[in-house]
């Protein structure tokens, strides 16, 4: 079995293809290829013996003051001389970008080489998750912003949207958000069993997709206590009608502590069949 990996090139391909329309321009291929080849290398290596992680934006100081942001969203702070843009520069300076808040500013030199010119201060914090608890709502500057999360690790945003993810050589697209969506949608079964309806008659649109951002939002909410809590884990996904089979004794899924619903079932089924309910008294949504 073969695998595909992706080098600075491909990243700056794929990153070209996926950019927002209506997003400024990334710039050339071989430019870009320059920043993320940095980038990973920087990933690889380790500053006072912790693995580097950093976040950087791709911009000129005229193209983030031009922007229009409050004085609370973000401020700038330019080096009295610009540093080279290489991963042992990056090294160095990555203990003071490891905080979501602060980004190293990249910009290319009228000479054609890139350069650090600054860096920009911002209560936004990238590397948040749908949900997180404490979200912060300031404004993200419109660019090109690469967080470094570890080894081979780089996610590339645009302002507060995510384009693409390289974790262990491999793209993946937005990253874990992706996969809820594709999950919630079309699950005619699940959707029906949680709202506690019976027969082949489908839900009403506003009902469906009710269930469906119910769903999306549970698993949201699961993953990012998950990640918060830094202990890892493990989320698995099952179609409703099959949870009995596969947990039973001698199943393919053996829970260490089973839990089994101390009163008339789950409390989730019974929060969402009591909003189904309720929104079946409403003109808007009945059928």
């Amino acid at each position: 079995m073969t695998s595909t990996h992706y080098y600075p090139s491909d990243l700056a391909a794929a990153l070209h293809q996926r950019w927002p329309a209506e997003a400024l321009p990334l710039p050339a291929t071989d430019v870009l290829t320059q920043l993320i080849s940095a980038l990973y290398q920087a990933s690889l290596l380790f500053e006072e013996g912790r693995a580097v992680e950093c976040h950087v934006v791709w911009a000129t100081q005229a193209q983030l003051e031009a922007q229009p942001v409050t004085l609370l969203d973000f401020h700038l702070a330019r080096f009295a001389a610009p540093r080279a843009w290489n991963e042992q520069e990056l090294r160095r300076l990555s203990p003071a970008v490891q905080h979501p808040s602060s980004l190293l500013t990249v910009e290319q030199a009228p000479g054609g080489q890139l350069q650090v010119w600054g860096m920009l201060f911002s209560e936004h914090e990238w590397d948040q998750v749908l949900d997180s608890p404490g979200r912060v709502q300031l404004a993200a500057p419109q660019a090109l912003l690469v967080q470094v999360s570890g080894p081979g690790s780089l996610i590339f945003y645009y302002g507060a949207r995510r384009v693409l993810t390289l974790q262990r050589g491999r793209i993946d697209g937005h990253g874990f958000l992706q996969f809820p969506m594709a999950w919630g949608e079309g699950r005619f079964v699940e959707n029906h069993l949680l709202a506690g309806l019976l027969g082949n008659a489908p839900l009403p649109a506003a009902q469906e997709e009710l269930m469906v951002q119910l769903v999306l939002h549970m698993q949201r909410r699961a993953l990012t206590r998950l990640r918060a809590s830094g202990h890892g884990g493990l989320v698995v996904l099952v179609p409703t009608d099959r949870v009995a089979a596969l947990t039973a004794p001698g199943g393919v899924l053996r829970p260490k502590y089973r839990l089994v619903p101390a009163g008339a079932g789950p409390r989730y089924r019974a929060v969402v069949q009591a909003l189904v309910r309720r929104l079946g008294l409403l003109p808007k949504f009945a059928r």
